[in-house]
Parts: C-alpha cells; sequence; structure tokens
C-alpha cells in the first residue's frame, strides 16, 4: 500500500479506538512517532484537531482548506444546484449549528424553510425584491426613503386630506316652546387628541320654517374644548327664515381657540318669535372636520 494511503488508513483508523490515541501528521503512525500530531482522541467517541480541515467530494486541487482561503480552517464542499442530480451532493448538519463569528453569506440567496428568529435586530438593506424593486410601493403623496442604516422613512408629501363628520340627525321646535328656547337634536363625544394638527371645522344643517318665523342652530360646547370655556361657540349660529328647505354652512375654524382635552358638543335649535303655528325644522346638522 502507498504511503500515502497507509497515513490516511492509520488517521482513519485511530478515529475508532479507545483513548488516548494519537493520529500523526507524518509517516510515522500511532502516537509513538516524533512528528508534529494533528489528530486527537482523548475522550471516548470523540476527536479533535489543532489543526485545519477539508471535508470534499471528488474536487481537484482541493486537499487543505488553504487551497481556499488563508484564513479558512474548516472547510465542506458540496452543493444543492449541481446540474447532475446524480451529483448531488448537500452539506448537512443534523443538530443545531451555532456560529460564534459573522455569519457571510456569499452565494446568490439564503433559502430558510422555517422561522427566523432576530434577537439582536436586522441591519443593512432589507428594502428590495428579488427583481431588484422596493417591496414598498408610495402612494398618492407619500414618500417612502430607504435609509442608510436599512431602515425606511415613510412620510406624507402633503396635498392630501381627510375627514371626520359628527351626524346630529334632525328636529323640529314647535310653536308652543318658550320663546329663545332650545331644542338638542344630538350630542356627540369629541377627543381632540386624535385631530389632525391643524383642521378647519365647518358647521352645517338644512333648516326650514313656517311663514312668519326665523330657525336658528348652533353648537354647544359642554367641556370648553373649542369655545375657551362651557356655552355657545362664537360664528356657529346659522339662521334661515324660508318655508322651504335650505342649506346652510357656517366656517367655525376662527372663532374656536385651540382645541384641546376632549368633551360633550351639541347641536341645537330655536326659533323665534314664537307664536300660533309658528315652527323651525332642522335636517342633517352635522360638524365636519376636515
Amino acid at each position: 500500500m502507498p504511503t500515502d494511503d497507509k497515513n490516511r488508513f492509520r488517521k482513519t483508523y485511530s478515529f475508532f479506538r479507545n483513548p488516548p490515541v494519537y493520529a500523526s501528521g507524518g509517516g510515522g503512525g500511532g502516537g509513538g512517532g516524533s512528528s508534529e500530531q494533528y489528530w486527537y482522541s482523548t475522550t471516548n467517541d470523540s476527536i479533535y484537531t489543532t489543526g485545519s480541515v477539508i471535508i470534499r467530494g471528488d474536487e481537484t486541487g482541493l486537499d487543505s482548506p488553504y487551497d481556499v482561503g488563508t484564513d479558512v480552517f474548516f472547510f465542506v464542499s458540496g452543493s444543492i444546484e449541481a446540474t447532475d442530480p446524480n451529483e448531488n451532493r448537500v452539506s448537512v448538519f443534523g443538530g443545531d449549528l451555532v456560529v460564534s463569528g459573522t455569519f457571510l453569506l456569499e452565494s446568490d440567496y439564503l433559502e430558510i424553510t422555517g422561522t427566523l428568529v432576530v434577537t439582536e435586530g436586522v441591519s443593512g438593506s432589507i428594502t428590495k425584491l428579488a427583481d431588484g424593486t422596493s417591496y414598498l410601493i408610495a402612494g398618492s403623496n407619500i414618500t417612502i426613503v430607504s435609509q442608510s442604516n436599512g431602515s425606511v422613512r415613510i412620510s406624507s408629501a402633503g396635498g392630501g386630506s381627510s375627514s371626520l363628520t359628527l351626524q346630529f340627525l334632525a328636529g323640529k321646535i314647535a310653536s308652543t316652546a318658550p320663546s329663545s328656547s332650545m331644542e338638542s337634536i344630538g350630542m356627540d363625544y369629541i377627543n381632540t387628541s386624535l385631530l389632525p394638527g391643524s383642521p378647519t371645522y365647518t358647521f352645517s344643517a338644512i333648516l326650514a320654517t313656517t311663514a312668519g318665523t326665523t330657525a336658528y342652530m348652533d353648537l354647544y360646547d359642554y367641556n370648553g374644548i373649542f369655545g375657551g370655556s362651557p356655552g355657545p361657540i362664537s360664528g356657529s349660529v346659522l339662521t334661515g327664515s324660508n318655508q322651504s328647505y335650505t342649506y346652510l354652512t357656517a366656517d367655525v375654524t376662527t372663532a374656536m381657540t385651540s382645541p384641546s382635552g376632549n368633551g360633550i358638543i351639541e347641536a341645537r335649535i330655536w326659533c323665534d318669535p314664537t307664536g300660533s303655528n309658528l315652527n323651525a325644522i332642522c335636517k342633517s346638522a352635522r360638524l365636519m372636520i376636515t
């Protein structure tokens, strides 16, 4: 048997003998040689080496990890992308694989069939799909910018708007009501912390009256969240004196102080003067916040 084959056999055979067993790097064999020793088996069913290791298939020109890189100490060949299924080589780690240093992927992709758990966060670009396009697409008036650290900033480009409508339904006040008395047609609770930064407020209603009377509508701020103190919101009065229904609006933004807190507002209707067969009717009173 050639000397090289004897050495390979001696080293392999030494793995299965009871400790302590040494497989030398030269041709002396066993543990009695004076040449440098690479493989050690000092514990049952275990081996270790102080040198580098290469596990390869039939690749030519590879007989040391240093053939792969000057700082490579352990190299395993094999590829799941072999063109011939009969030559397909897969490196399998049946248990847990722990990498104490940096894990560097030099292939085109990494496939994980289970769940990926990252305990210390993710850095680098995570914003691209396989075709190079972003996985986030900006809509109307939206800007998406990838930061240098891999994070993504999504911001509004302006020009868009949203609105909130508080609906107060409808109501009627009849001539039997005392002069200047108010009839509530609905209340709503509002939390101003949920409103946009600089909203505009528009109060509107559909009013109709009998001949000879005038209908009035207003908003009453029970908690002083708009008007500064509990009471009618200045500028919120709608006035109508028409026997047919008329749509009326009032811009009350400038009449309000800076909203703060939350509370109840109420829409009210009354008519003037009062008298026989005089009444006022309101339909669809609402406060629009845009």
